[in-house]
């Protein structure tokens, strides 16, 4: 059976004007993430920041001036043929996450490697031979690694059904809901189609729907959720496009028996998220966010530490039943305030108990509470 092919203008676009379009897209998406999740990547807000080490806010004032470099720096890296300007835009996504954990979404990492690479690449490190595959496994990734993490109970239990939650007034709704199998399974067979120059067309036009449905679903006319997720949903199947459509494609895993570029690659993409399964790996920037493998958990504090706390807190406090203890559910606060999902990683509640200690007479009496795999702990030191 004679193969599909991609229309001739499009597959017809040489390797320079598919390395700029690609970046016109993430440098438009990438900006569009930063307006439209501002709380996000501002130090200076009602939620504390959550940083890598430490519990160092920036200076307001170096805040605004990385966040203003890092948009100038997004906005002419497709222009500039040295790489200096995709480099500093990594940079500084490097800088602003170290300083709060909760910016090191899987989509901001994207964004980060995209930088990285391109920028390497205009500075000769990484060779022409090495760009495409390893920006095209960057996408695979997002269909196949993704979709293996979602192969779980927890996924099915937790996650399917309140995604798919605004298709269950629609014929044949109920049965969407038991067939949570479908979504793990569409992801990974996706990506594999891509994988191929004979069905990757196929894989194209799968992407449009894909990612049109994942922007319905996640977007202000269904769940309303993940803010940082909607461009992100919107700009993937162009880069589908861009990246599997020329005529000179080739499967990005052959290339890993000849360049070192796309091995790395290999590593933080396809191997890196499953060391989650070991505790060896945070789970928000290595697709194994559905994993459930992470850290569920609560801030606690007595009563009378409650009283102490900004009002704006104490909107959050939720009594525990026949306790006199209150908790602070960071889960749905994150959410709610930075429009993102809460990073479960023990340092970050660890980060959010040491916020509070000094409305405590004593230390014990600000503790957190981790659930993991079915098992409770109370954690009082550091």
């Amino acid at each position: 059976m004679a193969s599909l092919h991609f229309p001739h203008r499009l597959s017809g676009f040489d390797f320079s004007k598919r390395l700029e379009l690609f970046q016109l897209f993430i440098a438009a998406a990438f900006t569009l993430t930063v307006f439209i999740s501002p709380t996000l990547w501002i130090d200076h807000r009602l939620i504390p920041t959550a940083a890598a080490f430490g519990q160092a806010e920036l200076p307001e004032f170096l805040n605004y001036l990385l966040i203003g470099i890092m948009l100038c720096a997004a906005a002419l890296a497709p222009f500039n043929r040295t790489g200096l300007a995709d480099l500093v835009c990594a940079l500084c996504i490097a800088v602003l996450v170290a300083y709060d954990l909760q910016r090191f979404q899987l989509e901001v990492y994207l964004f980060f490697l995209w930088w990285l690479t391109t920028g390497l690449y205009k500075h000769r490190v990484i060779t022409a031979q090495a760009l495409f595959p390893v920006l095209q496994l960057t996408i695979l990734a997002t269909y196949i690694t993704a979709g293996i993490m979602k192969l779980n109970p927890w996924f099915s239990a937790n996650v399917y059904s309140w995604v798919i939650s605004p298709l269950s007034d629609l014929p044949g709704g109920s049965l969407l809901t038991r067939g949570w199998i479908l979504a793990p399974l569409s992801e990974i067979g996706l990506g594999l189609l891509l994988c191929f120059r004979k069905t990757r067309v196929i894989g194209a036009i799968a992407s449009i729907g894909f990612h049109g449905l994942m922007l319905y679903l996640f977007g202000p006319f269904g769940n309303n959720y993940h803010r940082v997720m909607w461009p992100m949903q919107a700009v993937l199947p162009l880069l589908v496009l861009l990246l599997f459509s020329g005529d000179d494609f080739v499967n990005p895993f052959r290339s890993l028996k000849t360049v070192v570029a796309p091995r790395i690659a290999v590593i933080l993409l396809f191997i890196l998220p499953f060391l989650h399964l070991k505790d060896w790996s945070d789970s928000a920037p290595s697709f194994a966010t559905y994993d459930g493998r992470h850290y569920l958990g609560y801030v606690a504090v007595e009563s009378y530490v409650v009283r102490k706390l900004p009002a704006y807190v104490q909107k959050k406090m939720t009594k525990v039943k026949d306790h006199d203890k209150y908790l602070v559910p960071l889960d749905n606060w994150v959410s709610e305030d930075l429009g993102v999902p809460f990073y479960h990683e023990k340092r970050v509640y660890m980060r959010y108990k040491h916020w509070l200690e000094p409305y405590a007479k004593h230390p014990g009496d600000v503790f957190v509470v981790l659930m993991k795999k079915g098992e409770i702990r109370i954690v009082q030191d550091n």
